[in-house]
């Protein structure tokens, strides 16, 4: 069941909300002023259809006492488009339940009106939350001087009696329960409709806080920023007294051209010398080897010659 609030301001009167079920996903609500469920014979109430959120037309109705259904401005009530306003109520034909329902047949929850040509009871139609302001007066058609009593009907005992009009300021569970009127014309006693007073707890409420906005405060303004400080550069130390002054690299680089000559021409006088001795060894071994040479020849010459002579002995 979904369920929502309607709030339907109409001037110099009272609104009542009744909460509508659906199998439609949009909560409808049928709304009626002046807010209660009693009315005295002659007076007019205003109905509606609240919370209507999709494209159905919905349509106020009325089922009467005699089981006789109809629609407002089709057989009861005058319909502006969007609110039914019934004048000069009657006891018989405008006594009875009272719903919305649309084209595709989805009804509301019924709200049940009471008129009556004698003694009525102001009473909240709708249930109340726990600590809630309620109000109950009794009316009659023939003044105030009729009027017997206010009662209240608690099951398991006799009825209790109150003033004529009671303010409840916190209304509490233990305040629940149907309440009539008593009025007495002549030799006629009269009692109203009796309608329920229904207190309930209301779910917790989620508390909502709003911080303060901060009052806004500038910044806070820095120094200028300074350029780093390097640090101070110091002079080169002296050497000290009695050591001698250190070689300037143009007077190392003087010394070098002076000196590289004489390197390169000791160089040059060694790698002359060694090759010098490597030639003159070649030589002597060849000229050792050239009689060796001789001797071999000869001893063949020899063996030759020997060879022959045998040969021819």
């Amino acid at each position: 069941m979904a369920v929502a609030c309607c709030q339907v301001v109409v001037p110099h009167l009272y609104c009542v909300s009744v909460l509508l079920s659906s199998s439609s996903s949009s909560a409808v609500f049928v709304s009626v002023s002046p807010n209660r469920p009693e009315f005295l014979r002659g007076e007019s109430l205003t109905l509606s259809c609240e919370g209507v959120q999709d494209s159905a037309r919905w349509t106020l109705k009325r089922r009467d006492y005699n089981l006789i259904t109809a629609w407002c401005g089709g057989g009861f009530g005058r319909f502006d488009g969007s609110s039914c306003y019934v004048s000069d109520l009657s006891p018989i034909q405008d006594s009875g339940f009272y719903w919305c329902e649309d084209e595709n047949g989805r009804k509301s929850e019924e709200l049940k009106v009471s008129v009556s040509a004698h003694v009525i009871l102001e009473i909240p139609a709708l249930p109340v939350n726990v600590g809630d302001e309620v109000t109950l007066r009794c009316r009659s058609m023939y003044g105030s001087n009729k009027l017997t009593g206010l009662y209240r009907d608690e099951p398991g005992s006799d009825w209790t009696s109150l003033p004529l009009e009671v303010t409840i300021e916190h209304v509490q569970l233990s305040d629940e329960g149907k309440y009539t009127c008593h009025a007495r014309e002549y030799d006629m006693s009269m009692v109203s409709a009796g309608s329920q007073l229904t207190v309930r707890v209301p779910p917790p409420a989620t508390l909502l806080f709003t911080l303060p906005t901060p009052p806004h405060t500038p910044p806070p303004t820095l120094p200028p920023t300074l350029p780093p400080t390097l640090p101070p550069t110091l002079p080169p130390t002296p050497p000290p007294s009695g050591a001698p002054p250190p070689l300037s690299v143009i007077r190392i680089c003087c010394h070098l051209v002076a000196v590289c000559p004489y390197c390169i021409c000791t160089v040059l006088m060694l790698s002359i010398c060694c090759s010098r001795k490597t030639g003159t060894q070649a030589a002597v071994t060849v000229e050792m080897s050239a009689p060796t040479e001789d001797v071999a020849y000869d001893d063949v010459a020899d063996v030759i010659t020997e060879h022959d002579l045998s040969a021819a002995h």
